[in-house]
């Protein structure tokens, strides 16, 4: 019966006893079904829901307002799609901004302060710079 089951599955014991190679998570990542290729923002999954997280947390404990949410765009079209900027809150684009900036080296982080206060066309700049000093 096992053995029946293991050439079903295609196991062979050569596998197991051979060290497995780990690809590179660039080359692995890069073609998701040979069409779609993985987004930075889907990359960098965990920042984005941490900071996600943060806001979320930081909104329900103040309870000032609604809490604006996009999701996590997994291929690159998705994301061009959903950065169309003309489209964005101002609440949008800081949240984007906020995410950016997370991944970013420490020592950037002072000068993007102050958010809630640029008007949108500044966030749009700011988004840009941002954007830049991540790719």
């Amino acid at each position: 019966m096992w053995k029946r089951l293991f050439t079903t599955i295609r196991y062979a014991d050569a596998e197991s006893a051979s060290p497995r190679m780990h690809s590179d998570f660039e080359i692995e990542s890069q073609h998701l079904d040979g069409y779609n290729k993985l987004s930075e923002e889907m990359k960098s999954f965990s920042i984005i829901a941490q900071a996600q997280h943060i806001n979320y947390i930081k909104e329900k404990l103040s309870s000032k307002k609604q809490l604006v949410t996009r999701s996590i765009p997994v291929t690159i079209d998705k994301v061009q799609i959903q950065s169309a900027k003309s489209s964005m809150k101002k609440e949008e684009l800081i949240l984007i901004i906020e995410s950016l900036i997370r991944s970013l080296n420490e020592t950037n982080w002072p000068q993007f302060q102050g958010l809630k206060s640029k008007r949108k066309d500044e966030l749009l700049i700011i988004l840009q710079e941002v954007r830049d000093l991540t790719n």
